[in-house]
């Protein structure tokens, strides 16, 4: 939970281990309090300070670890004890996410696909504090403060707004990188001259050890670029063709219902032992509630949680040429059961897939494809970017 919330927050929580002692002290009657509904309901007063409410935002957005552990989610009572233990080490520490640059991500395109900006983004920019990912209707009543919107169209707001594509290939990245730094602080942090900037400190402050000084400041400058460049390699590990082989695509002419066709669909993965049959279960029973599955025209991405029945990260694909009713007037030709064993792991070819999704040849060829390999030939063009 820690690490999460220091990647969140951008910051290095200093003897770490002492504040997991405190933290520990608490958690264990904790446990038992959340595990059996013993807590009592404790409101934020509204006159906490700005910066509390934003790490107590942070501290929620980082308990998946101890969620898990519990079984339940963790009440915003116990959330605000354990902000207080983090807020109160923070201050300590002479730490702050004050003057820490807030970002919030805002698009319009969906609950998947804001969620995938947001990833990408918070990579890409990981010296700024990303707070949420929101629709518009979400973002016009939301209420923590922030500094910049990202967005894939224009929004009314007085904040700086930087428009970007959904996905961005990694030239373009680069681009924007230096776009927003530009346009935030004038240069582009990870491009700093150490010799300059030493030259500098020279004329203010007497240097005992200036070569000492120089690796620190470079080791230091190198540090967070490096973080997003190995997070973006180990996410680059697994393209959408490794994950949709030939053994996990399955074409029909025509299904009886959709219940029917995701359960066609998740067939391999279930022979592969990547999923189990529970998982099938209760991707049927949320389909109905989560109509942003619909990532592209006529295809949809059927999911559910890790700890429904997933064993391995893995896709499959049920290609149906006649199509499946999703709801009254659409029809779904494309099927691509996404099993998820964490947020990471499949984001690369996540993001292959949604390319792929929105090039309406390439999309139209798979649905009238009449060979596995015809379709695997398609999913290489998206597998190498």
């Amino acid at each position: 939970m820690l690490r999460l919330f220091e990647k969140s927050a951008c910051i290095y929580l200093q003897e770490r281990d002492k504040l997991l002692e405190h933290l520990i002290q608490h958690i264990k009657p904790a446990y038992y309090r959340i595990k059996f509904n013993l807590t009592e309901t404790v409101f934020l007063q509204q006159d906490v300070s700005k910066e509390f409410k934003e790490i107590h935002h942070l501290v929620k957005q980082s308990m998946g670890p101890l969620e898990e552990l519990i079984g339940h989610p963790v009440p915003d009572n116990e959330s605000t004890f354990i902000t207080m233990l983090v807020s109160g080490w923070m201050v300590k520490q002479g730490e702050s996410i004050d003057k820490k640059v807030k970002a919030i991500v805002v698009c319009p395109q969906g609950v998947s696909i804001s969620r995938l900006m947001f990833h990408d983004l918070k990579e890409l920019f990981p010296e700024f504090v990303f707070l949420d990912s929101l629709s518009i209707r979400d973002f016009l009543h939301y209420s923590l403060d922030y500094d910049v919107v990202f967005s894939t169209s224009s929004l009314a707001t007085d904040k700086k707004l930087f428009l970007s594509k959904a996905f961005l290939s990694q030239e373009e990245k680069q681009r924007f990188r230096k776009q927003v730094m530009m346009d935030m602080h004038g240069f582009v942090p990870n491009e700093i001259d150490i010799d300059h900037l030493m030259d500098i400190i020279k004329t203010h402050v007497p240097l005992p050890d200036e070569e000492a000084l120089k690796k620190d400041l470079s080791r230091y400058m190198s540090k967070d670029k490096d973080e997003a460049v190995k997070t973006y390699a180990a996410n680059r590990n697994l393209p959408l063709s490794e994950l949709i082989v030939p053994e996990h695509i399955t074409l029909k002419k025509s299904v009886d219902s959709w219940e029917d066709a995701v359960r066609i669909a998740a067939g391999p993965l279930v022979k592969s032992g990547k999923i189990e049959q529970r998982y099938i279960e209760a991707m049927v029973q949320q389909s109905d509630k989560d109509p942003y599955i619909v990532i592209g025209p006529n295809i949809a991405i059927p999911h559910a949680a890790p700890e429904e029945g997933v064993n391995e990260v893995g896709m499959s694909l049920l290609r149906i040429e006649d199509g499946v009713e999703f709801t009254e007037g659409y029809r779904i030709h494309l099927i691509v059961i996404i099993a998820a064993v964490d947020k990471k792991k499949h984001i690369h070819a996540l993001m292959q897939l949604m390319r792929f999704a929105h090039a309406e040849t390439d999309r139209n060829q798979t649905i009238a494809a009449k060979t596995i390999t015809d379709i695997r030939r398609l999913i290489d063009l998206y597998s190498h970017e």
